[in-house]
């Protein structure tokens, strides 16, 4: 997931400059120190927004072969060491064929900082079939 991480992060610097990356660095939950009513999956912090029903395409090359990365907020919940997460469907396809699907999560404290809870990918082969699983 690291290319897709690299492309949200470079449409954060083009929409709004360096301050904006900055300002969206996901952090890691401690799950010691989770306080449920400290998280929302109600995801509204300026800098990376996470409204349902949202969908943002990226295209590009992986490995030098086209690229179209579909990212859909959806209007599930996951509740995550504690923190409801809102969950956030990614479909990566290289030359038409989808070879990367992933499932992320991420919740937002009432700060308005940004949590990144984790992730579940599956990679496919050309013929549809998982070839390998994270998360």
């Amino acid at each position: 997931m690291n290319t897709k991480i690299l492309i949200v992060a470079a449409a954060l610097l083009v929409a709004a400059g360096t301050a904006a990356v900055a300002s969206a660095k996901a952090q890691s939950i401690d799950v010691a120190t989770v306080d449920s009513p400290r998280f929302s999956a109600r995801i509204v912090n300026p800098w990376f927004p996470l409204i349902p029903g949202t969908t943002a395409v990226y295209t590009g090359a992986k490995d030098g072969r086209q690229g179209r990365d579909v990212v859909t907020v959806t209007h599930e919940t996951k509740v995550i060491a504690g923190a409801p997460c809102r969950v956030v469907r990614d479909r990566l396809y290289l030359e038409g064929r989808l070879a990367e699907r992933t499932v992320d999560w991420y919740t937002q404290d009432r700060a308005g900082n940004v949590w990144y809870c984790g992730e579940a990918t599956a990679e496919l082969d050309e013929h549809g079939h998982d070839t390998s699983t994270e998360g």
